[in-house]
């Protein structure tokens, strides 16, 4: 697994992208950070933080789009799966090395902030809690990258979609107070992840006749609450998309509340998000076929 940790490290900084993004990367932080920090002896990094949140839209596709896309893309998937290393431990060295990576970064942000030092005595506490949600947030960002990445060979595609797929999460918080709250969308919602749910059981083969048994039995339930109840749906959807909203839960982070279903929420999510990279490698593992 460390073999391919510090493979992918290594081939990450023998690419001139790599650079190039860094050099970006210092060159806009540190505008953004010189204008509204330096100038006006602004010693609120917190809210610095909250404008590099926009940034990782474009961050997090590029320092991901090459985890699994190379690997299709060249054909060393199959070189890759013939190594006696465990499926879950590819996963975990490409995540770390992203990490690794990422790491970079916040070295980078530590420097502004001894800045920010130097103009007086700042609540570190406020921005130590800031900093922790921000590396929870951002790694889930990236960790929905690297899943988008797993799912095709060609880059550019996975760059693209991450950035549209981030871009969305970014404005749900802004999106979901004008979502009606009339009970029928909530229901609506509802039977839409509901058939989500059958449609991804299905896909892993479980038993039929398992599948349309619980989604009648749910279904059932569910329309009769709608039915005798409609009130119990009311506002369910712009609330259902607050609440998935992880720049909503990075809020309380940035505002120095940590918050325990903030937490669990991010550890959940990048968790669920490896689990289907994981079960993707899974269909191309030659050793399983």
């Amino acid at each position: 697994m460390w073999a391919l940790f510090k493979k992918e490290i290594l081939i990450y900084f023998k690419t001139p992208l790599a650079y190039l993004f860094l050099a970006l990367f210092l060159f806009f932080t540190g505008a953004i950070f010189t204008l509204s920090h330096i100038f006006k002896a602004n010693q609120n990094f917190p809210a610095y933080l909250q404008v590099l949140t926009s940034m990782l839209a474009i961050i997090a596709p590029l320092l991901t789009m090459r985890s699994y896309s190379e690997e299709w893309q060249h054909k060393t998937d199959q070189l890759l799966f013939t190594q006696p290393i465990a499926l879950h431990h590819i996963v975990i060295a490409k995540f770390l090395s992203i990490l690794v990576i990422f790491g970079i970064i916040l070295l980078v942000l530590l420097l502004y902030l001894s800045v920010i030092a130097t103009f007086g005595t700042p609540d570190w506490m406020h921005i130590f809690t800031a900093f922790i949600g921000f590396v929870l947030f951002a790694i889930t960002l990236l960790s929905l990258g690297m899943m988008v990445s797993s799912y095709t060979q060609h880059q550019l595609i996975a760059a693209i979609v991450s950035f549209l797929l981030i871009t969305m999460i970014l404005l749900l918080t802004s999106i979901a107070p004008i979502i009606p709250r009339h009970p029928l969308a909530g229901f609506l919602t509802i039977s839409l992840l509901l058939s989500i749910t059958s449609l991804q059981l299905y896909l892993k083969r479980q038993p039929i006749w398992l599948i349309l048994g619980s989604l009648a039995l749910i279904w059932l339930i569910t329309t009769s609450l709608y039915l005798l109840h409609p009130s119990i749906y009311q506002g369910f959807l712009p609330t259902f998309l607050q609440q998935l909203s992880p720049l909503h839960r990075y809020q309380g982070f940035n505002q120095g509340v940590i918050r325990l279903e903030d937490a669990t929420y991010f550890l959940l999510a990048i968790f669920l998000l490896q689990y289907m990279i994981y079960t993707n490698l899974e269909k191309h593992d030659y050793r399983e076929k």
